[in-house]
């Protein structure tokens, strides 16, 4: 992290921490929606530009840091969505995906509450 800080590109670039050990991992993945209950710490990276020059060399700082740390990581959390996110269902939701999947069908069949990474319902 030192490394990617050190090339940020651009002051505003940060790396935000969220400790996780506590509470929330005394309760089964299974039994929320929230599946990452043995995770240490939440991260999320941060950064904004003003010009469209800016963008390439900031999107590029943002998915190499993800990378070079995808494999240290147990998934992602579902309020900070990227749709470059590959496999997000497990990414987001773990084993939990297939059950919610089915709260999706009984709740909202019709998929009136959608986005690009939203739980699909089952077609029924």
């Amino acid at each position: 992290m030192q490394y990617f800080l050190s090339h940020a590109p651009n002051k505003d670039a940060s790396i935000w921490h969220q400790s996780l050990i506590g509470a929330v991992e005394n309760i089964s993945p299974n039994k929320t929606a929230y599946f990452h209950r043995k995770a240490i710490i939440a991260q999320e990276y941060i950064t904004s530009w003003k010009c469209d020059d800016e963008e390439n060399r900031n999107i590029r700082w943002v998915k190499g840091l993800r990378e070079s740390l995808d494999p240290y990581t147990l998934g992602d959390y579902v309020n900070w969505p990227d749709i470059d996110i590959k496999n997000w269902q497990t990414s987001y939701y773990g084993s939990n995906f297939h059950r919610l999947r089915k709260v999706k069908t009984m709740y909202d069949p019709c998929d009136v509450f959608h986005f690009q990474q939203s739980i699909p319902p089952f077609h029924t």
